[in-house]
């Protein structure tokens, strides 16, 4: 295999020159993306590395997908001679990508979150650090306070790099990441701009992105931040102003969406009620992320055998735990399913499909001539999606003690 590597390391310069158009460079870098995970830590797996940055060196802007890839895939000692120069190198490009619209989850914010991981190996060393550290306290933060675009692309990235240091772990990475967290929540606290791109900065932190080849994730690292933040995220809500009020639950709700939905429901009695505030709200985002969460509830694994309608089924662990929000949830559910954006339409339709499964006989049947009521108005809906989720969820709430 290392010598096999080393031949097509030779190769890929003259690959990288023969590149012609977008789609080529973004095919040689999954080429590379897999030789690279394959590989041992070997010097054939730093020679193929090295060889590739070189060519996307040589090659220009067109090639930075290469680069992408070798700093995503290789190991931490390969990328050690050249760790400054690639976050120098890939500070503007992840600033440039993480503009108005980009994803949670961008090639170029991973690659970067990628090589924070990386940087705190231990075969990094202090160099490894200072790296971060440079990255960190000499850009990103200041950057975070200038306000405006900049502002919110500078969150963003903070919040990609702190999921790099939170998946590594270990005293450096924790006591770094802290600080990061600490500073998005200050940013939620202080309204305004600033919140919008605190908001921003949690989206990225909590986005389920690609697992970085040879790089470090900790076990459970995302249930440990969840069970952190969700106290404070929700004690800050109940006692901030109104107009700060939807910067919390929006961070709450991101943070939410990629924990393990298994975690989520241990905190259930906790999260629920701030799940229903969510469907209030009058951001589109804030609903689709909490509708994401609710349906992730509803249609999990564990849920699937309890699907009975009659009057004897046995609610699920799910169900018993949403039980109490039922009297606020189907009319917030029924209000986001005939008013909001198209996706929160759907989605609040497929939540409130699944309900009645997960909820005792008693707690459904009451709502199911309001529930079949109100979805008149959505069968007659311009888009043939809503119609044919709206036929569905009728049909379900109609068999409801049937």
């Amino acid at each position: 295999a290392e010598a096999r590597a080393l031949s097509v390391a030779e190769a890929v310069p003259q690959l990288a020159r023969a590149c012609k158009g977008p789609a080529t460079p973004a095919a040689l870098a999954r080429v590379v993306a897999h030789v690279l995970r394959t590989l041992s830590d070997t010097s054939g797996a730093s020679a193929f590395a090295h060889a590739c940055l070189d060519a996307a060196d040589a090659g220009g802007a067109h090639l930075v997908p290469i680069r992408l890839a070798v700093v995503s895939n290789a190991f931490p000692s390969a990328l050690l001679p050249r760790l400054v120069t690639l976050v120098q190198t890939l500070l503007p490009i992840a600033l440039d990508a993480a503009g108005p619209g980009a994803p949670a989850e961008f090639p170029a914010g991973e690659a970067l979150a990628a090589l924070v991981n990386k940087a705190m190996d231990e075969a990094c060393g202090e160099d490894g650090v200072a790296a971060v550290a440079a990255l960190l306290d000499g850009a990103l933060l200041p950057q975070s306070a200038t306000g405006g675009d900049a502002a919110r692309r500078a969150s963003v990235v903070i919040g990609l790099s702190a999921r790099g240091l939170l998946a590594r772990g270990g005293p450096p990475a924790a006591s770094r990441a802290a600080r990061l967290v600490d500073a998005l929540f200050e940013m939620l606290a202080e309204g305004g701009e600033r919140a919008v791109a605190g908001v921003a900065a949690y989206r990225a932190m909590g986005a389920c992105g690609a697992r970085c080849g040879h790089g470090r994730e900790r076990p459970l690292w995302r249930q440990k931040l969840f069970s952190a933040q969700l106290p404070r995220l929700a004690d800050a809500y109940k006692t901030a102003p109104a107009p700060s009020k939807g910067g919390f639950l929006s961070a709450l709700a991101h943070l939410m969406r990629g924990t393990p939905s298994e975690a989520v429901a241990l905190q259930l009695p906790t999260v629920a009620p701030l799940l229903v505030q969510a469907l209030a709200s009058q951001a589109a985002e804030v609903k689709m992320a909490s509708l994401e969460l609710l349906i992730s509830f509803l249609q999990s694994p564990d849920n699937a055998s309890h699907t009975s309608l009659s009057a004897d089924n046995h609610a699920t662990t799910i169900g018993l735990l949403l039980e109490g929000q039922v009297d606020t949830l189907v009319p917030a559910l029924l209000n986001a399913a005939l008013q909001s954006a198209l996706p929160v339409r759907c989605r609040s339709l497929d939540c409130l499909a699944a309900l009645p499964t997960q909820i005792q006989f008693h707690k459904a049947y009451p709502f199911r001539a309001k529930v079949t009521a109100a979805l008149s108005d959505a069968l007659t809906d311009r888009k043939r999606s809503v119609r044919a989720r709206a036929a569905h969820c009728r049909n379900v709430w109609y068999m409801v003690g049937a």
